[in-house]
């Protein structure tokens, strides 16, 4: 099998060259950290939308007062760490693209 051969012949490699194999060690704050932070405003806004997220039927449209979106903001953060924990990156970005729509909403309504 391809694989098995692959396999040993990494092996054999690793132990010639006294490489012992390890797990990528990463925070995982550091993995969140990794969204859309990184890229620049112009990167974000030249950034095609799929049609499936323009408008989702999941999403609401309310508007917040600044003490009801500090809560709120609140609430999701505790939400995306508690999936980050559990290794449930999609989710967790969901909830950190969330609370950036809501910071923003709250820099709007200040």
């Amino acid at each position: 099998d391809e694989t098995d051969r692959r396999r040993e012949k990494q092996q054999a490699h690793n132990e010639e060259q006294g490489i012992t194999p390890q797990a990528l060690k990463r925070n995982v704050k550091d993995i969140m950290e990794l969204g859309d932070i990184t890229k620049s405003k112009q990167q974000r806004m030249n950034k095609q939308v799929p049609l499936s997220k323009v408008a989702e039927s999941s999403q609401t449209y309310e508007i917040f007062t600044p003490l009801q979106l500090e809560k709120e903001i609140a609430k999701l953060e505790g939400l995306m760490y508690k999936h980050a924990q559990n290794l449930e990156f999609e989710l967790a970005a969901e909830k950190r693209d969330q609370i950036e729509k809501l910071r923003q909403q709250f820099i709007t309504n200040s």
